[in-house]
């Protein structure tokens, strides 16, 4: 499966992996009344404001003033149908905490005070669905199946929506079953709207991650990093390129009999055979989005070579990988 979202989660760099998981983006709509404009941050669909809360799950709207998009105090907010959507918890900062409790609409009501003192009310229609579709997948891998470390904080992507293909937001809701159930636990405080946060069980073998929503799976193969047994570019950076002059990132991943190690959250240093044709460096383990990740800069046209070892791997005696990156010609505007 070729989907936007698996390009997404293989190919993006991590600087911008980074900026999307700190910074979030917003879907905004002005109430009925004019007065305020509300807003959840979202992955999918931005300009649409009408994506269903996936029952179940949680969404935080975010209150402003209209037009200078000033914080304002919240006095007042309700549900005019709780049994869609019912208004969990809110502050006088906000958010405005949403939980879908069955498909339908719900008319939110929200009375707020103005950065002037002014106090104003507004609405907006929101609604609330089951969700019909759930997609899985791994972050390095196209692959059913793939490879993670035993006892570490790892993500698994995922897409959730109706069988129109219409996106569904919310955190909080993981529609899955585990087999083993104690393979994994997720983390109930993540608000990640496009990933699982999970952390692996101590014990190698397979998990199964089956979708109670439909007929999806997926298979997390936990290894020891004492197993790994070799390396090499991620299937999304194989065809990778870099111009002179440019900064470009490819991803090493180390494996375990032939499988890709997902999120390799193990500390991975690199060497440079070419220093004359680019300079690289290894970008740490501290995440899930960035380990295994190399920046690559141009120097000049030629074959980048460089190789990359994993001083834990084959029980300590460690495993080295070789790499190749063309750098090519400068990009011309």
């Amino acid at each position: 499966m070729n989907t936007p979202a698996l390009r997404r989660a293989l190919l993006m760099a991590p600087l911008a992996l980074a900026w999307l998981a700190g910074a979030g983006c917003e879907s905004l709509l002005t109430g009925n009344e004019g007065n305020l404009l509300f807003s959840y941050e979202a992955v999918d669909e931005l300009s649409d404001f009408n994506k269903p809360v996936a029952v179940g799950a949680r969404l935080d709207l975010r209150v402003r003033e209209a037009g200078n998009r000033k914080d304002v105090t919240i006095i007042l907010a309700r549900s005019g149908s709780p049994e869609a959507l019912e208004v969990v918890d809110t502050s006088s900062a906000g958010p405005i905490v949403l939980e879908g409790r069955g498909d339908g609409t719900a008319h939110i009501d929200v009375r707020a005070r103005l950065s002037s003192g002014e106090t104003v009310d507004d609405s907006v229609d929101m609604l609330a669905r089951e969700p019909e579709v759930l997609e899985l997948r791994h972050v390095c891998s196209p692959d059913r199946e793939a490879a993670y470390f035993v006892d570490t904080d790892v993500l698994v992507p995922f897409d959730m929506s109706l069988r129109s293909g219409k996106a569904l937001v919310g955190y909080g809701l993981h529609p899955v079953d585990v087999e083993p159930a104690s393979g994994l636990t997720f983390d109930e405080s993540s608000k990640d709207q496009e990933n699982f946060h999970v952390h692996t069980s101590a014990t190698p073998g397979l998990v199964t991650l089956s979708s109670r929503i439909d007929s999806e799976s997926l298979g997390m193969r936990l290894v020891r990093v004492g197993d790994v047994d070799g390396g090499g570019l991620s299937p999304a950076s194989l065809d990778d390129t870099v111009p002179v002059d440019a900064l470009g990132y490819i991803r090493m991943l180390p494996t375990v009999a032939g499988e890709y190690v997902c999120c390799p959250r193990t500390p991975m240093t690199v060497e440079n055979d070419t220093p004359e044709i680019c300079e690289i460096e290894a970008r740490g383990e501290s995440t899930c989005l960035v380990a295994g990740f190399v920046s690559v800069r141009g120097l000049a046209q030629g074959t980048c070579s460089f190789r990359a070892s994993w001083a834990a791997a084959d029980d300590g005696a460690g495993v080295e990988a070789t790499a190749t990156v063309p750098i090519v010609a400068p990009s011309t505007p």
